[in-house]
């Protein structure tokens, strides 16, 4: 009986659900900016695609990219973004971050509206929406 505790111990083990790192699966995926609340200088929608899957995030904003991390659980959310250097054949100038990837990494928050294929980040003083990309 004792030698058959360990394995019982490891077929329990395998048929348990283990824990993900990352994102949860309705974050996952393509989402365009289509309204941008409360951010200090003009945004205009569909000047951003935001890109999620698992820890990762990137994305553009204009002719400039940005790429970083993204933690989120319980409708609580914490995103660090960095911009990346311009491609050098771009006409696009190497920037300081922007007043959109300061709002991306001010978000507290989330909502995800499946139904609707929605995305909401927000923090105290923003609001940014995204939707899913219709084909």
């Amino acid at each position: 009986m004792r030698a058959l505790l360990p394995l019982l111990a490891l077929t329990l083990a395998a048929t348990l659900p283990t824990a993900r790192a990352g994102t949860p699966d309705p974050l996952n995926g393509t989402w365009q900016l289509t309204h941008a609340q409360g951010l200090r200088g003009a945004v205009s929608p569909g000047t951003s695609a935001l890109w999620v899957a698992g820890g990762t995030v990137r994305g553009r904003f204009g002719c400039g990219a940005y790429a970083g991390t993204i933690e989120a659980a319980q409708s609580r959310v914490r995103i660090s973004v960095q911009p990346l250097a311009p491609d050098p054949a771009a006409r696009c100038p190497l920037t300081p971050p922007s007043v959109f990837e300061d709002g991306l990494n001010a978000a507290e928050a989330y909502v995800v509206s499946e139904n609707v294929g929605q995305l909401v980040l927000f923090s105290g003083t923003t609001r940014l929406i995204f939707e899913r990309p219709r084909p």
